[in-house]
């Protein structure tokens, strides 16, 4: 195969040099087939890319490929022909009009360039070219083998041609996705390396198949269909969407590149997005549940942007203000829900600039019709991802129709409770005052006849039940002495110790066993000093009389710390009190033992109340009495 060609030898069964010729010019191709026939060579001739490749699986000693060739880009053939898995052993000789403007790269992978000119020249030159071959080797590197005619010239137009098509493989290969040329027929023409790279073929595994044949496709795909619309329209615009291929997702764009007047080819890209779409999917999924939440609270809620100017409301809040949407939206928030915290520091805003919420707050602003509304304000603070303040969430909870419920209970609980306490009254001051009449009376009527010991003992029973009423208007006196406490952040542990202190040596006066007990997390809460001495004085008071004639009695107080709370446990072995009577022990007036007011529990649960705090009482008859006192932390 590496001996001369200049003239064949055909004797002795020598096989005479075969030539593939490939051009798209069909008189230059003939007339130079014809020449060489005519010394004897074998040739077969090929006037576009995809005749050129088939005839490529046979054997040759050469093939001639012009510059130009139909359907398929040369450089596009040289690579097809060098890839294949069982590679072309010929001699591969590229014929261009300007050898100078031919790609390096498809340079390399020839064995020489040769400048095309008449078929007569043309053959002289190859037969230079062949025999540089054999006396240097295999094929070279670099730039190739170059050879021209003498008093050649470059033409400016090839020139630029070239150029181009360099730039646009450039283009090609330099894009992130794959890249497919498709003809009007719907076959490859071109095909860049991230192509072959996932679909894992070479390049002579895709040029010159059919499109859906290359990516596995059905014939009735969404590709398929847009594919077939810009073959058939030559003002076929481009299209972008998404596509699914192979379980990744590409972004695919379809652009029509006119070749001439009344042809052109189709550029297909496909760019991976899987991760982008996925996100992007993942993004309005997220989005969508947001809304659901955003719209489906029970809250009326709005979003502020730091301006005070409203950004999105949801349908609890456009009910409950009153206005129509579009007009809420870009307003500011104080001309749309007023309210008298919006010129102070309680401005939900300044507090949220300064890293302070609103939890369940209550406020009033007006509506649309500039009624008070009553609402529990509950805020979030909203930051962008450099972490700058944005602006807030705003979560409003009408309570008005509550509070109005609210307020008629507790004129009905006060009407109630006073006419307890008037019917209470009335019947504790009546008795007394009637017992007293009445001994005064008979005194009176028979104070001539009785002795001095009578008289005595008459005036001491009235003196007695003056004396009883005496102590119940001091009661009522009391009830009264703690109409207003003034809670404030105090050490309740340094508190506790002290009472307890004190509490101490009076029950070991009286033979009672006592405890203190107290969490190290018992520090401080908000208490008024001088109404929870005298809670616990009465709940002390009370115990007293339930330990009488008890044996081993016992009084216990302990303090634990909850999460917003702190609470306080009196308890005692004392005889504890029955249900019936647990159910009215906070009622005025009312008393398990006789001669005693019933008011202790009364003004305990009211100074308890003026401390934002609550009481309530466990017990069971035999076992004793536990009364719970809590009190906020904060």
């Amino acid at each position: 195969m590496d001996k001369m060609i200049s003239e064949p030898e055909t004797s002795g069964g020598v096989r005479a040099p075969s030539f593939l010729l490939a051009d798209e010019d069909r008189k230059w191709t003939a007339a130079l087939s014809e020449l060489l026939s005519g010394r004897g060579f074998l040739v077969e001739v090929a006037n576009d890319g995809f005749t050129a490749l088939e005839l490529a699986k046979n054997t040759f000693d050469a093939v001639l490929l012009g510059s130009f060739v139909s359907k398929v880009e040369s450089d596009t053939i040289i690579r097809c022909l060098r890839d294949r898995e069982k590679p072309l052993e010929a001699r591969i000789f590229l014929l261009s009009s300007d050898p100078h403007c031919i790609n390096p790269y498809i340079t390399s992978m020839s064995d020489a360039v040769i400048a095309k000119a008449p078929p007569g020249d043309t053959f002289s030159l190859v037969v230079k070219a062949w025999e540089r071959c054999v006396n240097e080797g295999a094929i070279p590197s670099g730039e190739g083998l170059l050879v021209c005619r003498e008093g050649w010239e470059p033409r400016a137009d090839s020139k630029k041609v070239e150029a181009l098509k360099r730039r646009l493989s450039c283009v090609y290969g330099a894009l992130p996705g794959m890249v497919f040329e498709i003809d009007n027929s719907g076959k490859v023409v071109y095909a860049n390396d991230k192509a072959l790279e996932t679909l894992r073929r070479r390049i002579s595994g895709v040029i010159g198949l059919q499109i859906n044949e290359c990516l596995e496709l059905p014939e009735e795909s969404r590709l398929d269909r847009a594919l077939n619309s810009a073959r058939l329209n030559p003002a076929f615009p481009p299209l972008e969407f998404p596509f699914e291929l192979r379980g990744r997702i590409y972004k695919v764009l379809i652009t029509a590149l006119p070749v001439m007047e009344d042809a052109h080819d189709i550029i297909l890209t496909m760019t991976d997005a899987t991760e982008r779409y996925i996100a992007r999917r993942d993004f309005l999924r997220s989005n969508l549940e947001l809304e659901q939440l955003f719209q489906g609270s029970g809250g009326a809620i709005c979003v502020i942007d730091n301006d005070c100017v409203i950004t999105r409301v949801n349908e609890n809040f456009v009910e409950l203000i009153g206005y129509p949407r579009q007009e809420m939206i870009g307003a500011k928030c104080f001309n749309i829900f007023p309210g008298p915290d919006c010129d102070t520091g309680l401005c939900s805003i300044d507090m949220a600039r300064k890293g302070k919420v609103a939890k369940n707050r209550e406020v009033v602003r007006k509506n649309y019709r500039k009624d008070d509304v009553v609402c529990l304000l509950t805020t979030s603070p909203l930051h962008h991802s450099d972490g700058k303040f944005a602006g807030i969430i705003k979560d409003f909870r009408d309570i008005t129709d509550r509070k109005k419920e609210i307020a008629l209970a507790e004129a009905k609980s006060v009407s109630e409770h006073l006419s307890h306490a008037f019917s209470g009254i009335r019947h504790e001051i009546g008795n007394q005052v009637n017992s007293s009449k009445m001994a005064i009376n008979v005194l009176r009527n028979n104070l001539a006849s009785f002795d001095e010991a009578t008289v005595k003992e008459y005036l001491e029973r009235a003196l007695g039940e003056l004396s009883r009423a005496e102590n119940l208007f001091r009661s009522l006196k009391s009830f009264g002495t703690f109409e207003v406490t003034r809670p404030k952040k105090g050490n309740l542990r340094s508190f506790l110790t002290d009472f307890g202190q004190t509490l101490k040596e009076e029950c070991k006066s009286k033979d009672i066993a006592f405890t203190l007990g107290m969490e190290e997390e018992v520090k401080s809460c908000n208490f008024d000093s001088r109404g929870l001495t005298q809670v616990l004085s009465n709940l002390y008071s009370n115990s007293l009389g339930a330990l009488a004639k008890r044996e081993a009695p016992r009084i216990e107080l302990k303090a634990t710390a909850g999460k917003d709370e702190v609470i306080i446990t009196f308890s005692d072995n004392g005889g504890g009190v029955c249900g019936i009577e647990e159910k009215n022990l906070f009622k005025p007036f009312f008393s398990t033992k006789t001669g005693v007011p019933g008011l202790g529990l009364a003004i305990s649960r009211k100074l308890m109340a003026s401390m934002n705090g609550t009481i309530d009482l466990i017990s069971s008859e035999g076992e004793g009495v536990t009364v719970r006192l809590k009190l906020p932390r904060e």
